[in-house]
């Protein structure tokens, strides 16, 4: 049987409270709130497969690789276990389009990947746009 996945508006309800308390939070750079939606041992795996696991080491890499974001969400579908939302995000120097694929238990956050939708042109751009962090 093939079932086939809706992608719904992420304004027209439906998704998890965590979910879009997420966006909300972060999107107002509260960065205590954020990390408080994630389980103890929860995990953030960002682009590039930065992971951070842990609400004071999310806390951190949010606060060192997310200053000047904002997210704007715009759609979601539910896929197995998880969710996975689709939007963009406007960076201090440019805008991206992202996945955020989202995991819960028991209404926290097990696990959350960022993804970048970009194609390889646009990654070319970025690249001449950004300069790459020589710390990592």
């Amino acid at each position: 049987m093939n079932s086939q996945v809706v992608a719904r508006p992420f304004a027209s309800g439906g998704v998890a409270d965590a979910i879009y308390q997420y966006f909300e939070a972060l999107n107002r750079f509260d960065l205590d709130e954020v990390s408080a939606l994630f389980e103890e041992t929860g995990c953030l795996i960002a682009p590039m497969d930065v992971r951070s696991c842990g609400r004071e080491a999310i806390a951190t890499y949010l606060r060192q690789e997310c200053k000047g974001m904002t997210l704007y969400p715009q759609s979601f579908r539910i896929e197995g276990a998880s969710t996975i939302v689709s939007g963009r995000v406007r960076c201090p120097a440019f805008w991206v389009n992202a996945e955020w694929i989202v995991q819960l238990n028991r209404g926290l956050i097990s696990r959350l990947r960022v993804r970048l939708v970009a194609s390889l042109q646009e990654m070319a751009v970025l690249r001449e746009q950004v300069p790459l962090r020589q710390d990592l």
